[in-house]
This record gives structure tokens, sequence and C-alpha cells, in this order.
């Protein structure tokens, strides 16, 4: 009926409608610097090969409509999938690192602190991440969309993570010097040590693990794999703080107690040691607090020691629990990764049996890709366990997104589209593959979810492109179900829904105001986009 066999087109697509060349060109095209230019904005653009960008637009032509889209409409706006935001986010994971490592290592020189810019150059690459988010888009989960309008982004912004890195920013330590001047901090006997306090630094940890997240995907790091840097990055920096802390109560309560900072010192080296075993010594002791929620056997030596050995087993117990949490969440992540791989490997058995060509063969994972996602369920066995009026909510709120493409389905009830999608068949293409060849007789209409194709006459002209949000083969929905004249070509990854047009008269026919509405909306259509006088394109046969 039609090419669903997906077989290879004589056509390969090389547009002739067209003109191919990088969309920045068209947009900067003179002045100063012009190539510099370009490669900065191109930078800032969507990127075609971040794999959340392929992703989320599913073929290349959507994502050449979002970048005209971008320079258009919001020409000064970061996309969230862009090159210059992944190396960003990249950047920002090594600096919160640094930050977090810096502070209780600093707690450690108490007669040696590190020079001032150390602090502050962190806080200044979190002032520009702070300007850098408020002009940068983000991801609308429930609307399925990238919103780069800079209102709706800042307001997106002020409400997810700005109060973490303004929070971020307060320092008791500036607070201090800004009330009494720098001389006054600069006498305190263990001055360093109100950078302890900070704990607010800890709220860009938060942040970092959203881009971690957001690496992952992007750089397609397994999940298990970034599961176990992610609870490395935390047990050491838990580890070093919690080091900082037993050294600082030790040091701060000596000092209370001989109101010196050369007794403080001796008093902590006589519990400690030299500097560098100090330090040694403090890891081992944190770490076992942390890891075995148990003291040593020897008695805190003051009050201050044992306050540290109590926060450190309380920290403990609650990373025992975050851990135990983790792994149950990957746990269950395991189980449809390993179907999925399994699938996979199934599929590469096969093509190893079959001895297939490796061009077929990358053909096959490709399109296993794109139409799984890189998950795996079973769709028909979700759906059968579910009643009646729960699996047509589930139906119809899943397909909403695909309605909302075609004006078609605007006419039509919810009750009646119902019916209609449970009776559509799913379809996912490949670059080059024929959907319909010409001389083939067609008897449905198909609305392209995802993708773009090419018209193609007998002789081989291209005629035009057709993209998300269009249909074709609607004479057939009109009942000329004649021989194809064209052929269509797929010209990146498509998805597209198909309609037999029996199907669909049974479903409609049953309501007469229904098929009225359609039928009315069909001849408006084709009076609108079809000619008498005119050779145009038709997936059912050329109109002449």
């Amino acid at each position: 009926m039609f090419g669903d066999d997906r077989h290879k087109s004589d056509l390969k697509h090389e547009c002739e409608l067209v003109v191919k060349d990088n969309v920045t060109y068209r947009y900067i095209d003179h002045g100063l610097f012009v190539g510099l230019r370009r490669a900065f904005r191109k930078r800032l653009l969507i990127d075609e090969s971040n794999p959340r960008s392929r992703s989320f637009y599913k073929s290349s032509f959507i994502m050449t409509r979002e970048t005209i889209y971008h320079l258009n409409f919001y020409y000064f706006m970061i996309h969230p999938f862009s090159s210059f935001r992944e190396f960003w986010e990249c950047l920002q994971i090594i600096v919160i690192l640094f930050q977090l490592t810096q502070i209780p290592f600093n707690l450690l020189l108490i007669t040696n602190p590190p020079p001032r810019y150390l602090t502050v150059l962190p806080d200044l690459c979190t002032i520009a991440d702070i300007i850098v988010t408020f002009n940068t888009g983000y991801v609308h989960s429930q609307a399925n969309c990238v919103i780069l309008n800079r209102s709706r982004v800042a307001k997106h912004y002020i409400l997810t993570t700005f109060l973490c890195d303004l929070l971020s920013l307060i320092s008791l330590d500036y607070i201090v010097m800004m009330i009494h001047g720098s001389a006054y901090l600069e006498n305190i006997p263990f001055y360093n040590h109100l950078e302890f306090v900070n704990v607010s630094k800890w709220l860009r940890f938060f942040v970092m693990w959203l881009y971690l997240n957001r690496l992952k995907e992007s750089r397609q790091i397994n999940i298990f794999a970034m599961g176990v840097i992610k609870l490395i990055a935390s047990i050491t920096l838990l580890i070093m703080w919690i080091c900082a802390l037993n050294y600082v109560s030790t040091y701060s309560t000596a000092w209370h107690d001989k109101q010196d900072a050369t007794a403080a010192s001796y008093t902590v080296y006589n519990i400690f040691g030299d500097l560098y075993i100090q330090h040694v010594r403090n890891m081992v002791l944190s770490a076992f607090h942390l890891l075995f929620l148990i003291g040593t056997r020897d008695p805190p030596v003051n009050l201050g020691v044992l306050i540290a050995q109590m926060i450190m087993m309380l920290v403990g117990f609650i990373l025992h629990l975050l851990v135990l949490c983790q792994m149950m969440q990957y746990g269950t992540r395991y189980n449809s990764s390993c179907k999925y791989q399994q699938s996979v490997k199934q599929l590469t058995d096969y093509m190893r049996h079959k001895s297939l060509p490796p061009a077929l063969q990358t053909k096959l994972l490709k399109y296993y890709d794109f139409r799984y996602e890189l998950s795996y369920y079973q769709e028909d066995h979700i759906m059968k366990i579910m009643g009646p009026q729960l699996r047509q909510e589930v139906m119809l709120q899943s397909h909403m997104h695909f309605f909302a493409k075609f004006p078609l389905f605007e006419i039509i009830p919810l009750d009646v589209l119902f019916g209609v999608i449970m009776k559509m068949k799913i379809s996912c293409y490949m670059p080059a593959d024929t959907i319909i060849a010409a001389g083939a007789r067609n008897t449905a209409i198909f609305f392209i979810n995802y993708g773009s194709i090419a018209i193609y006459t007998i002789s081989g002209k291209e005629l035009k492109h057709l993209a998300e949000g269009e249909h074709f083969g609607e004479l057939a929905l009109m009942g000329d179900t004649k021989h194809n004249s064209d052929t269509i070509i797929a010209i990146d990854c498509c998805e597209i829904y198909v309609l037999d047009r029996k199907h669909f008269m049974d479903e409609i026919s049953q309501r007469p105001e229904v098929y009225l509405r359609v039928t009315q909306y069909m001849s408006e259509y084709v009076a609108k986009y079809y000619h008498d006088d005119v050779d145009l394109y038709t997936d059912a046969g050329s109109i002449k």
C-alpha cells in the first residue's frame, strides 16, 4: 500500500531548492571581524552534534528552523544546547570543585594563609555564571520546548537555582572586613577560620550536581560511571570539610583556654604532630568517623573534638542513607538500560549472523536509537493493564503535542480523536528511505511528527519539502486512490503517523457533524494548495 518496507531509493537527496550554507552567514555578512563574529555566534546557537539536541529536536531540519528562530527573535540569548553553554558548565564544575576544596585546605594553613585572590576568584566566576544563566534559555519539560524569552528565562532562574548562587556569595569574612576594615580582620589570631562558617558555598554543590547531569546527557556518559564520580566527589569533599572541622575545633578550643595563638599552636602540635602528619591524621580520622559511624578508642582531648566527632557521625549517617537511596535508584534504571542493551545485542547478533554490510548495520543501529531513544518499554503490555477510561486519558494526553501540530485535529472532538489515534500506525524512516514510491497505490494520509521529506516527480525533479507539522496524502483521504506518480524520500530521520482512509472514515462516519467538518476542511485545504492549471505533487497522484 505504501513504502513501509523502507527500501533504499535510487534517488539520493541533493537539495535543488535552496542553497546549502551556514545560517549565520545570512545574518553576519558585513562589518568588522566577520569571520570571528560568525564563529562566536555559532557557539551560542544550537549545536547539532550535541546528543541532547538530536534527542530533543529529532531532525536536522527542525534544528535549522530553531536556529533561524533564535537569530530572528532572540539574537543575544544563549541556546541551552549550544557548545558555549556546555563549555561554560564544564568550567563551572571545575571552579566549584576548586572552591569547595580550597576552603577546608585554607583552614589547615593557620600560620600561612593563602593569597586573597584565590578566595575572590571563585566568587567572581559565580557572578559571571549568574550573568550567563540570565541570558541562557531553558528547556520547558511540560511544554517540551526551549524557552528563549528573556523575561521568562529570568523568572525561571529566580525560581530555581538563583537563590543558591546568590547566597553562596555571602562570606562572613567579607562582612567583618566591610564593617571593621581589613586591619581588624588581620589582627584576629585565627581569622582565616571565619571561612569555615561560609557553609553557603555548599549551595553551589547542588548547581554542580545539575551541571554534571547535563554533562552526562550531552557526552553520553554511562549513568553508573557518573554515579561513581558523584559519589567519590561527595565523600572526598565531606572528608576534607570534616577534617578541617576537627582541626579547627581543636585549635579554637586550645586558643580559648590559652588565649594565645602560639600556645594554641603548640597544643595542636602535641595532639596531631607536625603539619603534614596533622593533615594525614585528620583525613584518616574524618574518613573513619564518616564512613564507619563510630568513634576512636582514645577519648576526645577537649570539647571541640567531641563536637566535631558527633557532627562527623551525623553527617556520615545521612550520607549512608543518601548512598542507599541512590543505589536503589540506579538499580531501577539499570533494569531498563539492560533491557535496551539486550535488544541491541540481539540486533547485533542478528546482523552478524545475516552478514549484513557495515553501512546497513550502522543504519539499523541508528534506527534503533531514533525509534526507542536509548530506552526500552513494552507499550502494548502497559496499555493492556489499564482500564478503558485511564487508557483513553493516557493516550490523549501523550499525543496532545502531536495533535497541536495539525489544524485538522482541532475540529475533531476528543472522543473521536481517541479512536483515530488508536488506528494510526507509527513508521520511522532513515535518511534516503523511500516513503512512497512512484507507481504505488496509496490509501492513507501521512502526518510528519518529526523530520522532513522531499517530493520528486517521476522524472527525478525535486518539487518541494515538507517538515514537522505538515501532512501529505490528502487526496487519498478524499477518495482519490489513484496510483502515485511522485516519489517521496526522507531527508533525515523521520517519525510519521500513518492513517488509512478506511479506518479514518469508520471513526468519523458515526458522527455526521464531525464528518461534515472534516470534509469541509479537506475541501478548503485541497482548493488552497492544489490548482487545476499547475502540475503539483501529490502522494496519491499528480493533479493536472
